[in-house]
């Protein structure tokens, strides 16, 4: 079975599933006590930071205040269909970047939740369908990242920050990167870095939008980010996140000993990650990579 077809064959799925489930769909209560579970007892405490037009769900882990911070960027769900119109459906059931965050044993660790998950309208954070979906990397949600990580340098001093971003959460880390400079290090985790490829190679239905004309490609960055230490890795099992789009982005970034790709065995788009994580932090990410690596 081609990636095409494994792909339009998980559209289908996914259709079916909520269309058998829903009668019971997990609530967004349920959802943050999940975050609760795996933070707290890592010692991991909660913060909502104001960024405009959104409020952003954070948690913290800081021991070294004026030092530097690893900050995981969290995914949302890259396909979408018919059933998935609320605003809670932005909310991932299971919040990958936060359960690795928690396997991080770094003295600063700081965990990003994205526009218009985790928050409700009756905390004052204002979304619609499209900001989560075809908007995800507008200039408006954009900037409220970059306020949210202002909110966390203002608050401990950091010096820089060290980014990892999983899923879309990865394109994110990218822009972001390219727009500051207390940025010190880039990794992506089955990272949508490019979203020109994936619209062409895979997106079931050409018809569907991924992205709408308000958002930015994070591949426009490349060039720009040529001299930052980036690893970006990829699941062998991944069928929604293949290696086109990371293999893309490093060629952008032209001559580089910077960019790294690293594909990841027995692992698939969400599951085998969290286990796998401690070692591979430990993995280069430096500017000693051959662009034959």
């Amino acid at each position: 079975m081609t990636r095409m077809q494994k792909i339009s064959t998980l559209a289908v799925l996914l259709v079916a599933t909520a269309a058998l489930s829903a009668c019971y769909m997990p609530t967004l209560d349920m959802k943050k006590q999940t975050l609760t579970r795996l933070a707290v007892p890592t010692g991991m405490m909660e913060r909502q930071l104001p960024a405009q037009p959104y409020l952003i769900t954070a948690f913290e882990r800081v021991s070294r205040k004026g030092d530097v911070a690893t900050v995981y960027i969290e995914g949302g769900q890259v396909i979408w269909d018919d059933f998935i119109k609320e605003r809670e459906t932005a909310t991932p059931l299971n919040p990958l970047a936060l359960h690795m965050s928690t396997r991080d044993l770094s003295a600063n660790v700081v965990w990003l939740a994205r526009p218009c998950q985790y928050t409700t309208k009756l905390d004052g954070s204002a979304c619609t369908r499209e900001e989560f979906t075809a908007g995800r990397f507008s200039l408006t949600n954009l900037r409220a990242m970059n306020l949210a990580l202002d909110n966390v340098q203002r608050r401990y001093g950091f010096k820089g920050f060290h980014l990892v971003g999983v899923g879309d959460g990865g394109g994110v880390a990218v822009h972001l990167a390219a727009s500051r400079k207390d940025v010190l290090s880039l990794r992506t985790v089955a990272g949508v870095v490019d979203t020109d490829v994936f619209t062409q190679v895979y997106l079931p239905e050409k018809h569907e939008v991924f992205v709408d004309k308000t958002s930015n490609n994070p591949a426009i960055h490349a060039a720009h980010l040529a001299t930052m230490p980036q690893h970006h890795f990829l699941g062998e099992w991944d069928d929604l996140v293949g290696p086109e789009m990371a293999q893309n982005f490093r060629h952008a970034a032209g001559n580089s000993h910077c960019v790294r790709v690293s594909e990841v065995k027995s692992v698939t788009h969400e599951k085998g990650w969290v286990n796998r994580w401690p070692d591979l932090l430990k993995s280069p990410v430096d500017c000693k990579a051959g662009l034959t690596d």
